[in-house]
Parts: C-alpha cells; structure tokens; sequence
C-alpha cells in the first residue's frame, strides 16, 4: 500500500516591505508605491485607504491625481504572504511653516539678515521666497539641509533691503504662505531715571520687525568743555538688551540723553531726547543749617511770648474781676452811712420808743413760723421790724415796715451772722439795742 504526501515548501520574500509616496511630475498628484520583492509564491500587495482597490503581487505603484482629500490620512500598504503578513504605511500631509530671522554682523561691521523657512510636508514641498510679491533670485536662496530654505542678505541696508518678505511652500495636497516683515528701527517709551549722582538708568522698546545690530547711548550738554549741539557716546549696548544703567556722571551738572539704533555702520532714527537735572545733595549747605537754627530759636521765643502773654491776660482778668468787686463793696456801705446818718439826724431819740412796737411785731411774727427754724425767724423777725419812726403832725409816731424781700446791706447781715452763731437766742431788748447800733 503506497502512501503519498503533499509537502508544500514556502520562500520567504526578501527584505522587509517598503513605501514610498512622491510627487508627480506636475507636483498635482501622488505617486504611491509599495513593494516586497522575492519569495515564494510571490506576496500579494495591497492599499488600504484608497478608493480603488487596486493589488498585485510583489511591487505596487498606484498615481493618485487628486490627492487633497488624503490630507493628513494614513495610507497602509498590506503585504500578504503565506509565511507571514507585512504592513507599510505613509501620511500625505500640506506643508506647515515655521519663519524666523537672524541679525549679525560680519567681520568689517555690515548687517547681515538670513531668514529661515522651515517646512514640514509629505511629499516635500518646493519653496520659493517673494518680496513684495516678486520672487528672489536663486543666488539669494540657500537651504543648509532639507526641510529648511534660507535667504540670507549680506551688507543689509537700510534703504533697499527693508520692506515685506514672504516664504512660500506648495505640494500636491495643499500651498501654505508665511510673511515676515523686515523695518528700519523706531524706537519708543524710551526713559531716564536718575539713579544718584553718578548713575542713570535708560530703558525702552522696540518693535519685533525692526532690524537692529546695537544701540548707543548718546549725551550732550552734560560737559562744559564739549558743543552743546554735539552728541557724546556714552556706551555701545547688545542689540537683545531694552535697557541699561550708565555711570560716571557729574553730580552738579544736568544732561540730555537719548538711544541711537545701529544697523551695522548705519545710523537709525533716534530716540527722542530726555532731559535730567543735576543730583540733589544729601548734605546741608552751612546757610540751610543756619536758617534751621534761626527758624528753632525764632519759634521758641514765639511760644515763650504767647506762654507770658497767657499769664498776664490771666491776671489782667482776675485784678478786674476783684476790682469790680471792691467797688460794689463801697458802694454799698457809703449808701448805707448816708441812710444812717440821715436817720439820726432827724430823731435819734425815738429808737428807743419804738420798743413796744419792736415787741409786738416780733411777737407776732414768732407765732406764723415753725418752731425748727427759730433761729432764722429770729433774723426774719429783726430785718421785718426795721422801721423809721417819724413824727406826723398830732404829736403821734408813724410806723413804716421794710418788706422782707428787700435786700438789706452787707453790714446787717454780718451783724446777724454773728448773732447767729451765739450758743443762746438773745433777748428781744439786745435785739433792738444790736439794731439800734447797727443803724
């Protein structure tokens, strides 16, 4: 009995599978091409991502024409093979734009400008740089490695090289643009503090288009000896620096400063000017001491017047006060002479026969006052029966009361003061004879 046995023997492709994506001829379509060459049998190709589908075996090239809906797609080229499967894959994408510039200086001192356009596309993207909208001759373009196109401008002047610059990049999915603008320097919000006697500080701004290689602080008027009309240059500062302290200034002398902008050897427009006055001392000068020593002394006398000008008002006011007082004083006891004297000139005899009235009325008056205030009814009592006795025309003695309201001199009432203060009530008979006296 014979047996048979199939043995089917597979070859491996050589290599591994590869994918490649460039532009057509025109730069309007894609060319993609896929391959995985050798083994056996033979790999079979494919492109995933496409509309078509399109395979073969061992190399596959397909031309898309219009590729701008692949922007950004992954396309994966499938290699199947029985020993195994492989995958390759590309990205189509339009360029994207990244520009800058550089600013130096060479060896003798011109500006040299190199702009930079750096491109990112898939396929790669021709790049062609404009000013103005006219393209740069090619002696002007340089690229140092792929992916990046130069333009580099040696001896940058001011009146030619200045103006719009734009790069552009273009394949077949898409055109990207990027300008760059290159100006001459005009500087703003420039400013001059002085720090002390021997220091200043500037500071300013810039626009970001302004070409600059340096920037020279300028002064004039500062020195006696030197035009007033003639600027000095103080210090040469980087072009990356907006700001700068400048020393060795005279203290007791004003300047005017301001920043020039250089572009290589060439003068940019300058700054506008700003003016600082000479440093105040720290010191005082021997005549402000003396006006601060007069001006103390001066305002301790004036408070030393107003202190005795206090005192004397003080006892100015209290002398008149007592003054006024004295003479109320002697008023009154003049008036009450005057009264007393006439009073015993008419008859001085009839005090005394006036006792039973004196009596009678103090009697009287005991009886309507309250037995806890006897002492003051007592003086009630003395002032209510002062009277002046007259004789009328019958030879009969008129009796005339003092009401108890009227206000009696300062003699009668330290008379009843004393007689106040006695440790026993005296008698009616001393009342009248205290009266009498006092009268």
């Amino acid at each position: 009995m014979r047996t048979s046995v199939t043995l089917n023997v597979y070859e491996l492709p050589l290599g591994n599978l590869s994918c490649s994506m460039e532009a057509l001829g025109n730069g309007e379509g894609l060319s993609l091409s896929c391959r995985w060459p050798g083994g056996f049998p033979r790999a079979r190709l494919l492109w995933e991502g496409l509309a078509q589908g399109v395979s073969a075996e061992e190399e596959l090239h397909v031309n898309v024409t219009a590729p701008a809906p692949l922007d950004q797609t992954n396309l994966t080229c499938v290699g199947s093979h029985p020993t195994g499967t492989r995958t390759c894959t590309v990205r189509p994408a339009s360029p994207g734009l990244a520009l800058s510039r550089r600013v130096s200086t060479d060896v003798r001192g011109f500006a040299v400008v190199t702009m930079a356009c750096l491109v990112v596309a898939s396929p790669p993207a021709t790049v062609r740089w404009y000013k103005e909208s006219r393209e740069l001759g090619s002696e002007a373009i340089v690229s140092p490695k792929p992916g990046t196109s130069e333009v580099r401008i040696q001896d940058f002047l001011l009146a030619n090289h200045t103006g719009n610059y734009s790069c552009r990049a273009g394949n077949a999915l898409g055109v990207r643009e990027q300008g760059l603008e290159l100006t001459a320097p005009l500087l703003s919000d420039f400013l001059v503090v002085r720090l002390n006697g021997s220091a200043v500080r500037f500071s300013w701004a810039q626009r970001r288009s302004d070409v600059v290689t340096s920037f020279r602080l300028q002064s004039r008027g500062g020195d006696r000896a030197s035009r007033a009309d003639v600027w000095q240059t103080w210090a040469v500062v980087d072009m990356s620096k907006r700001q700068a302290i400048l020393t060795g200034l005279k203290a007791d002398r004003g300047y005017t400063f301001r920043v020039l902008p250089m572009v290589g050897l060439q003068e940019g427009v300058p700054s506008q000017s700003r003016s600082v006055n000479p440093a105040q001392s720290q010191t005082l000068s021997a005549g402000a001491i003396i006006g601060i020593v007069l001006g103390c002394v001066g305002g301790i006398l004036l408070v030393a017047l107003i202190i005795v000008f206090v005192i004397w008002l003080k006892g100015h006011r209290k002398q008149t006060r007592m003054s006024k007082r004295q003479g109320v004083n002697r008023a009154g006891i003049q008036s009450n002479t005057a009264v007393t004297r006439r009073t015993r000139e008419r008859q001085p005899a009839d005090l005394y026969q006036a006792g039973p009235v004196l009596k009678k009325s103090a009697h009287s008056n005991s009886h309507r006052q309250a037995q806890s205030t006897e002492d003051q009814d007592w003086q009630s009592t003395v002032y209510s029966v002062s009277q002046n006795v007259t004789p009328d025309g019958s030879g009969r003695h008129a009796k005339q009361d003092i009401s108890p309201q009227t206000t009696l001199p300062s003699s009668v009432k330290l008379v009843n003061s004393n007689s106040h203060q006695s440790s026993e009530k005296p008698s009616k008979l001393t009342l009248q004879r205290r009266k009498a006296t006092m009268v």
